[in-house]
């Protein structure tokens, strides 16, 4: 395996794990997928274009933990409130998206690479 396909991998991996932690409907486990979310972006082809990701992640982190706080005093910390289909099929077409966008721009740098 070459150090793209590891990328690729990672990246798919981490961005996946992220789509599930905020699909499962429990209020911090959303803030600990977008941070998934914005860690993936580190490992992604496409570099971004500030340092706005790491901003974001603090953000998510710092207030997912918040509401884990919160959530635990109130009892509740594992309690689901169910996501709404439009969501459901919005964001999993955003995460197909994602996907789709980092294959091609893989593809795109494996063949200028190989016409160098």
């Amino acid at each position: 395996m070459n150090n793209s396909a590891k990328r690729r991998l990672a990246y798919s991996a981490v961005l996946t794990a992220g789509v599930i932690c905020i699909l499962t409907g429990i209020r911090w486990l959303l803030f600990l997928g977008l941070a998934l979310v914005l860690v993936s972006s580190i490992l992604s082809a496409r570099r971004p274009a500030s340092r706005k990701p790491l901003l974001g992640l603090i953000i998510c982190l710092g207030y997912g933990a918040w509401v884990l706080v919160q959530s635990y005093r109130e009892g509740t910390t594992f309690s689901r409130e169910p996501v709404g289909i439009v969501f459901l099929v919005l964001f999993i077409g955003a995460w197909l998206w994602a996907l789709i966008l980092e294959w091609f721009q893989l593809r795109g740098l494996h063949r200028t690479q190989k016409d160098a």
